[in-house]
């Protein structure tokens, strides 16, 4: 297994902290015969980079001041002029939330520390292979959700459906099944389609999410609670996850219970100025005492 020499040739973008790290990475790549190498030192500065310039690679650590990794990951994700880009994670530790997290935002691979250039060889190769060669179900399944995004929901729960004929046991699949009905309103299907996707993965984490936002339309608050408390235990860095389940504590009147979510969800922001401001909207109907106790404790100004 050898890259093409074209892909040799395409830009690749190193994101890291640490300058002798950025070097070992940099010599590596020109190893493997990469022509064309940047550099940045955390995450605010790659985004800029990728103003200026055309990245066709983000080798990228997790653990940085100012941006992470991983909210460079969601920012790239998040903007239609980066989000295609492949985006390899370099991660000091194998913890599982981490890599369900890294998932969650759809990085295409991560390398623990420290590993060798066969290894980032190998990582780099197996992310373009699988870029330029998806599999017969991915393909399926990326039209599902070009259907879903165009709210075509009928049309998403048939093209869905397809990817299961392929992949009987696909959560994913089963799951967006699941968003696609309740997008329009079939309420009865999306549960039963949540419930099957959990019977493939118990880990799958937006399965909880999708079958909390259905309990949300039901009315039930409670068991819209139980979901995201499943969904913020396997992955609990998600920040408008936090803050969801926050504000279903404040409805349920739980106040106390709202201030952890709260807290997560705004260590985690990428613009926790705006999350402060949804925050103080939520707790406009708390009693006035409570409603200071969490400004307090959230260092928020009414």
């Amino acid at each position: 297994m050898a890259i093409r020499e074209q892909d040799r040739k395409k830009q690749q973008h190193i994101v890291d902290d640490f300058t002798n790290m950025r070097r070992t990475i940099k010599n590596m790549l020109k190893q493997i015969g990469f022509e064309h190498v940047s550099e940045a030192d955390d995450g605010d500065t790659a985004l800029e980079k990728m103003e200026a310039q055309n990245f066709h690679f983000v080798i990228c650590d997790w653990n940085m001041p100012r941006m992470s990794g991983i909210h460079l990951l969601r920012a790239v994700r998040m903007d239609d002029r980066f989000k295609n880009i492949p985006f390899l994670m370099i991660t000091a530790e194998n913890w599982e939330e981490e890599i369900v997290e890294a998932a969650e935002e759809s990085v295409d691979g991560y390398i623990i520390k420290p590993f060798v250039t066969k290894t980032l060889e190998d990582k780099i190769y197996e992310i373009i292979d699988k870029r330029k060669n998806p599999s017969e179900g991915e393909v399926i399944f990326q039209k599902g959700l070009e259907a879903y995004e165009k709210k075509k929901y009928p049309e998403a729960v048939i093209t869905f459906n397809k990817v299961l004929e392929i992949k009987s046991n696909s959560a994913k699949a089963a799951c967006m099944i699941g968003m696609s009905y309740m997008a329009g309103g079939k309420l009865d299907e999306a549960e039963e389609s949540f419930k099957k996707a959990l019977g493939f993965n118990k880990q799958f984490v937006k399965t909880y999410q999708g079958m909390a936002e259905l309990m949300m339309k039901r009315g039930n608050t409670e068991e819209a609670i139980k979901n995201l408390e499943q969904a913020v235990a396997l992955s609990p860095r998600i920040s408008h996850r936090q803050l969801m389940l926050g504000n279903l504590f404040i409805q349920a009147k739980k106040y106390s219970e709202a201030i952890a979510p709260f807290k997560k969800g705004l260590e985690n922001a990428l613009q926790p100025e705006a999350e402060k401001e949804k925050i103080r909207k939520w707790i406009e109907s708390v009693p006035e005492n409570e409603k200071k106790s969490i400004a307090n404790k959230l260092k928020i100004e009414l």
